[in-house]
């Protein structure tokens, strides 16, 4: 059975977190992603907007942190997905530096020129099947611009 929490605690009555990182709304529609930033937007009891950290607002609520860690990890490095069993605590997340990222890039698009799916590509490096697509729609757009 999954675990769920009120919102009223946080000044959003009528909200419900879901343990698989999902916000049902008053309105019977569910938020399922944060924005781009990570962040999700309520309506609070006072009529203003809230925002939160959408994975830490997850953690803080559904993953055990006895170490008193501040900062919560994407186990799969995907910010989208927001299930309690895909983060953790950690005491400072590793960042990527820009160098790395276009190696990781650099490494998909090889892989993908060779050949070899998106899904193939994803499972063998360990990264979610969005992210690879992603990546390669990216680089796509920008080595085969039109004239």
């Amino acid at each position: 059975m999954e675990r769920f929490v009120e919102m009223d605690k946080y000044g959003c009555s009528g909200y419900t977190l879901w343990e698989d990182g999902t916000i049902s709304c008053p309105n019977g529609k569910s938020i399922t992603e944060p924005y781009a930033t990570g962040q999700v937007t309520l309506k609070a009891d006072n009529g203003r907007n809230k925002s939160f950290n959408f994975a830490k607002l997850v953690a803080e609520n559904f993953v055990e942190n006895p170490s008193g860690y501040k900062q919560v990890k994407h186990l799969d490095d995907n910010r989208m997905n927001c299930h309690a069993a895909n983060l953790v605590w950690v005491k400072h997340r590793k960042r990527i530096t820009q160098g790395e990222a276009h190696r990781r890039m650099a490494d998909v698009y090889l892989e993908y020129a060779k050949g070899k799916t998106t899904s193939r590509i994803a499972a063998e490096m360990g990264l979610p099947y969005t992210t690879v697509k992603m990546m390669i729609d990216v680089f796509d757009a920008e080595v085969f611009q039109a004239p």
